[in-house]
């Protein structure tokens, strides 16, 4: 098992994972210019019946589970993003441009939701995004991360301008064990 840190060593919330082979190589420090996100019916964390039925989604007793997603309410009570209640298909073509910007990498990530969305869905995201992944540059290029559900669960990056898909890892769907292949 090897061990991989990224983070603030006094962070509210530390993931450890058991970790299994050679962390990625972060060459260089990354900045983060803007976050957004949508979902059908989002949770308002504002709101403290929501926060505790979000919480009860959590068995009582995975004390560890529990104790991550408290902290996880607190860090996003304390630096809220933006949550458009939207279809995923429509959010990514309204959101992803077709033209880039130069000097960043525009990314596109979900976790476990693309077995939700509809085969419609699931559809116009990729074409969508084949559309902007052929306008992309060395200097623009555009990254679909994502993990979702098979057996074990994936991570999985499709970088362009080369359009290239690289299975990254394979992980326990809750964070318990990450399997670094890339």
């Amino acid at each position: 098992m090897g061990e991989a840190a990224w983070g603030a060593p006094d962070a509210a919330l530390c993931l450890a994972p058991s970790w299994k082979g050679l962390p990625p190589p972060v060459e260089s420090a990354i900045a983060i210019r803007s976050r957004r996100g949508c979902d059908a019916n989002p949770i308002n964390l504002g709101d403290e019946a929501a926060r505790e039925r979000l919480a009860a989604y959590v068995w009582a007793d995975q004390s560890e589970r529990v104790r991550r997603i408290e902290a996880a309410i607190e860090i996003a009570r304390a630096a809220p993003v933006a949550i458009d209640c939207a279809e995923a298909a429509d959010w990514v073509e309204q959101q992803i441009e077709p033209v880039p910007a130069r000097g960043s990498v525009r990314v596109l990530f979900h976790s476990v939701v693309w077995s939700y969305l509809s085969e419609g869905s699931r559809n116009r995201i990729r074409a969508h995004l084949s559309r902007a992944g052929a306008a992309a540059s060395i200097e623009a290029p555009l990254a679909w991360l994502r993990f979702e559900l098979a057996d074990p669960p994936e991570l999985r990056l499709t970088l362009w301008p080369s359009g290239e898909e690289t299975l990254l890892a394979r992980a326990h769907p809750h964070g318990a064990w990450v399997r670094w292949l890339a």
